[in-house]
C-alpha cells in the first residue's frame, strides 16, 4: 500500500513547498500545481536547490507530449487541471531529499515548487498515524492501450487477477484521459474476455467518494460476475479516479473508454446483455 503524506507552505523565492513521505519499495506520486498561464511551458522535474538543480525527466510540448517515461520516473502533464504528475517508482531512502516541480519559462527565470521527499521503511509507516489524502491527486496511473473498449481479443486473454492492486488509479488511452464504461461492455472487447464495467453510474465532484458496483460480461449475461464494490471519485479537470481492488475470477479486466465527465448530475444507465435484455 502506498502512503503519501503532502503539506504546502510557501517559501520566499519558491511558488510552493510540499512535503511528501512514502514506504521504501513502493511508488510516490507527487502532484506539482502550476498557474494557467503555462499550459504551454515545457515542464520538467529536478534533485536539488534551485536554480542548478539536476533535471530527472523533462516533458517537451513542442513534441505535442502529455506523458513522457526515464527509467523509475515518469511525469504526466494535465494543463486542463493545471498540474503534472511526476511518479517515482521502487523508491528507496535514498531517494529521501530535496526536489523541483519547475516549468521551463523562455528568456526568463523557471518557476519552481520544492518537493520535500522522505521515503520510510514499512516498520516505521506501521506506528505511524497519516492524515488522509485527495486521491484527485494522489493515484497511479494505469494506461494499457490494450484496455481500450474498441480493443478486441487477439492471442491472448488479458487477466486483472495477477495485478497487485493498491490504492487510487487514473485512466489513460493513448494519452487521454479515460473512465470505466458505465454500461454493459461487449464480451471479448477490453483485450479481455469478461470486462468490467461499472453500474449505478458515476457520481458528480459534489458526490465526493462513492461505492459502486463492478460487473463482468459474461454469457449474455452483463453482470455475470459480480457486482463487487469498489471506491469511485469524480475530480476538478473533468476526470475520475478508482480505487480498484483484485478480480475474484480470471479472464476478468478492467476496461476503460475516453469520455467527458458530467459535473451536474449522476448517470446511471440499465443493465442490459449484448442481446438487449435487462438483466
Amino acid at each position: 500500500m502506498k502512503i503519501i503524506w503532502t503539506f504546502t507552505l510557501m517559501i520566499p523565492g519558491v511558488l510552493s513547498s510540499i512535503s511528501v513521505t512514502g514506504y521504501s519499495g513502493e511508488g510516490v506520486n507527487i502532484t506539482c500545481k502550476y498557474d494557467r498561464r503555462y499550459t504551454d511551458n515545457n515542464k520538467y522535474f529536478c534533485k536539488g536547490q534551485n536554480p542548478g538543480c539536476t533535471d530527472l525527466i523533462k516533458m517537451y510540448k513542442k513534441n505535442g507530449e502529455k506523458r513522457v517515461d526515464s527509467g523509475r520516473f515518469s511525469l504526466y502533464d494535465d494543463p486542463s487541471a493545471a498540474f503534472f504528475t511526476v511518479t517515482i517508482r521502487d523508491v528507496s531512502e535514498q531517494d529521501s531529499g530535496l526536489y523541483q516541480c519547475a516549468v521551463d519559462i523562455y528568456m526568463a527565470e523557471d518557476v519552481y515548487s520544492e518537493v520535500k521527499l522522505n521515503i520510510v521503511t514499512g516498520e516505521f509507516l506501521l506506528f505511524t498515524a497519516y492524515p488522509s489524502v485527495d486521491p484527485c491527486y494522489n493515484y497511479t496511473v494505469l494506461d494499457d492501450p490494450w484496455r481500450a473498449n474498441s480493443s478486441q481479443l487477439s492471442n491472448s486473454y488479458k487477466c486483472d487477477q495477477s495485478v497487485t492492486w493498491s490504492g487510487w488509479y487514473r485512466l489513460f488511452i493513448n494519452g487521454l484521459s479515460a473512465q470505466i464504461p458505465d454500461t454493459c461492455v461487449d464480451q471479448y472487447s477490453c483485450g479481455t474476455a469478461a470486462p468490467l464495467w461499472i453500474r449505478g453510474g458515476h457520481p458528480t465532484v459534489q458526490d465526493g467518494v462513492v461505492t459502486r458496483g463492478v460487473c463482468g460480461h459474461w454469457i449474455s449475461y452483463c453482470c455475470y460476475y459480480g457486482a463487487y464494490p469498489i471506491e469511485v471519485k469524480a475530480c476538478p479537470g473533468n476526470y475520475y479516479v478508482y480505487e480498484l481492488v483484485r478480480p475474484k475470477d480470471s479472464n476478468l479486466a478492467y476496461c476503460a473508454v475516453v469520455t467527458n465527465i458530467s459535473s451536474t448530475h449522476t448517470t446511471v444507465a440499465p443493465e442490459t446483455s449484448s442481446a438487449g435484455k435487462v438483466v
